[in-house]
């Protein structure tokens, strides 16, 4: 009996790389997948250790935190014309786009230090 499974069309919400106690290198994060109408169907915590190389491009690309500029900040910067917070048009922020991946691997539950049983999704190939 095989416990492996691939999901087409997951969503890649949360992708980090850390690194392990051991030393080695990680990808850790949270995948999204809708069913056949688009609607959330569920949400799960993976991790992998054999597919860091694609993830840390995902991540590089979608999750890597960008140092603020000091040109940008606002800190110091003044509007040459004075807005009034009644009269500003205001829009609706659009989120980004998450990247859809094909990936696969098998389900690892085990019992946490809090006695609770914590499942992972461990991740093994992912395509883009």
């Amino acid at each position: 009996m095989s416990n492996h499974v691939e999901f087409s069309g997951a969503e890649i919400a949360h992708c980090a790389i850390r690194i392990a106690k051991s030393g080695n290198e990680y990808a850790s994060g949270i995948i999204i997948l809708r069913n056949e109408a688009g609607k959330f169907e569920s949400s799960h915590q993976f991790r992998s250790f054999d597919a860091v190389d694609v993830l840390r491009g995902i991540e590089l690309q979608y999750f890597a935190k960008e140092a603020p500029q000091a040109d940008t900040s606002g800190g110091d910067l003044a509007f040459e014309v004075a807005e009034d917070t009644e009269t500003r048009e205001r829009k609706v922020a659009k989120a980004t786009p998450r990247p859809q991946v094909k990936v696969s691997g098998w389900f690892k539950t085990s019992k946490s230090t809090k006695g609770t049983w914590d499942t992972v999704f461990m991740v093994d190939t992912v395509t883009i």
